[in-house]
């Protein structure tokens, strides 16, 4: 099928490899705003650090510098896009490979700007296209390895520790950089104190505050706190649009997401409250609860933590 915006933006695609959907941006994206905001719900690409896995609610681990820094793996991908598969699939793989396990906390946000080649994506959001224009206009891409460098928004597209985009299919790429950034502490500790539903929201209680020692220029940056919650797995039966007849599975699958709020780093501590809608018909086990601090300025992420969801 032959997308309009693929049109407009012929010249481009010839420049970008086959790996990836040059993604089109939306009006409404193009005019949202990517720069900082406080308690809003629009999302300003991420922060500097990250973890992963059940490491759910509890105190500050003063050992954390010790062990690898759990990592935010940020994947921008639809239902529409038939590149986007194979990146679905690698999110999916990372907690079982053994590089990447307790070092990688991955999210998925699907995107809204293939809805009209004939199957439109269940689950994406004209709020995470926004977030992904973000990046685009802040945050570096990494050539591939056909010596292209890839300009966003495109899917599949990842991102890490909101510092480096570049093509999801590329898994040797993806393991480097996810490595170079779980090196050293985080430099703001987040502990996930509460993460239940009540009636049709899913609370998140976070407790945060800069990591001793560590030098925040919070001067001349501003530092955002999110959440996120993600559905675990998901598959969907596509029967239109490039990904006609297939059942894809996909992982770690943003439902709701909120921030930026401020985070104070001259306090001892903060105490930040999240309200996250739940997904029609979702169970609590089949959810998880992300977290992440972020520069709003050149949108690094300090660190991330992940948690369970559990039934109040």
């Amino acid at each position: 099928m032959v997308n309009p915006w693929r049109a407009a933006l012929s010249l481009l695609v010839l420049t970008l490899p086959l790996t990836s959907c040059r993604a089109p941006t939306p009006a409404s994206a193009r005019s949202a705003s990517a720069g900082p905001g406080v308690e809003t719900e629009t999302p300003t690409p991420a922060p500097r650090s990250s973890r992963d896995d059940a490491a759910p609610a509890g105190a500050f681990s003063s050992s954390r510098g010790e062990s690898p820094t759990q990592v935010l793996v940020e994947l921008f991908t639809s239902q529409g896009c038939n590149s986007c598969p194979p990146a679905d699939a690698f999110i999916g793989e990372l907690a079982s490979l053994d590089w990447a396990t307790n070092t990688v906390i991955p999210l998925t946000y699907h995107v809204t700007y293939w809805d009209d080649l004939g199957w439109r994506d269940p689950f994406a959001q004209q709020l995470f296209d926004q977030r992904q224009i973000g990046y685009a206009q802040q945050v570096p891409g990494r050539r591939d390895p056909n010596e292209t460098t890839m300009r966003g928004p495109y899917t599949p597209q990842m991102v890490v520790g909101g510092e480096v985009h570049f093509s999801g299919t590329l898994r040797d790429v993806a393991r480097e950089e996810i490595l170079k950034r779980a090196q050293g502490p985080a430099l703001v500790e987040l502990s996930i104190e509460r993460a239940a539903v009540e009636r049709d929201h899913a609370i998140v209680e976070l407790r945060s505050a800069a990591r001793a020692g560590a030098e925040l220029n919070t001067d001349k940056a501003k530092i955002g706190l999110f959440a996120a919650l993600a559905h675990k797995q998901l598959a969907t039966e596509v029967p239109r649009g490039e990904n006609a007849g297939e059942t894809l599975r996909e992982f770690n699958v943003v439902r709701a997401f909120q921030g930026p709020k401020l985070f104070r780093s001259h306090r001892a501590e903060n105490h930040t409250r999240f309200e996250l809608a739940m997904p029609e018909g979702a169970a609590p086990d089949e959810l998880r609860v992300v977290v992440f601090a972020q520069d709003l300025a050149d949108l690094g992420v300090y660190a991330a933590r992940v948690a369970p969801l559990v039934a109040s």
